[in-house]
Parts: structure tokens; sequence; C-alpha cells
């Protein structure tokens, strides 16, 4: 039975089916390989899921953020307004700490100095 995707599809194709037929030298840099693209994947998902972390608190604290301002129409407007604000700015510094461990995660990994160019503006 063949397995066609991802890393599943890799370890069956490159290192289990050469594992008995090569020397011990080989068996090891096939498996370092290996390790190197199940560490990638496992980058990759987890640069998405902090992202999509951080995309999350940036809509949720908008969201409420929206709605303290319509609750409070003019009573300590200029109070109310304050708080908002500075709830806001501190969901926006969580948001922010995310994006920054994304970044870091996805530089951690990257295989050569062109793919760490590929950030920069």
């Amino acid at each position: 039975m063949a397995i066609d995707f991802g890393w599943l599809a890799i370890l069956q194709n490159t290192v289990l089916s050469k594992f008995v037929t090569e020397t011990p030298a080989q068996q090891s840099s096939e498996l370092i390989h290996f390790s190197e693209l199940i560490l990638q994947e496992f980058a990759l998902v987890l640069n998405i899921l902090l992202e999509f972390i951080a995309i999350l608190i940036i809509a949720i604290s908008l969201w409420v953020a929206l709605q303290k301002l319509i609750r409070r129409k003019q009573k300590r407007f200029q109070l109310a307004q304050q708080a908002i604000r500075l709830e806001f700015g501190i969901s926006l510094a969580l948001a922010l700490e995310f994006l920054l461990a994304a970044d870091i995660v996805s530089t951690a990994v990257s295989p050569s100095w062109d793919a760490i160019a590929d950030w920069l503006p």
C-alpha cells in the first residue's frame, strides 16, 4: 500500500526502502536528512498556528473594543475611551509577540540565507 502524502511518503520511499541495503554511513545521512524534513514540517505547522493565534487575538480584541465603545455613549466617554484603548493596545502587543515567535520559528529552520532574505521587505 503506497502512502502518497507529506513526510510519510518520504519515510516510505526514501528512508525505509533504502535502510536495509545501505551502508551505516549512508543510513545516518538519510536519517539526518529525514529528521531535517520532519523538523521543517513541524516548524511550518507551528508557524501557521502562531500566526493564526495572533490573527485571532487581534480579531477578538477589536470586536470587544468596538462593543465597549458602542455601549458607552456619553457617560465618562473620555475615561472609557482611554481604558478601551489601553486594553486594545495590550491585546495588540500580545498578538505581536505571537507574530515574533512565528518569525523566530521560521527563521530557525531556514535552509539558506536566501530563504531568510525572502522575509525582508
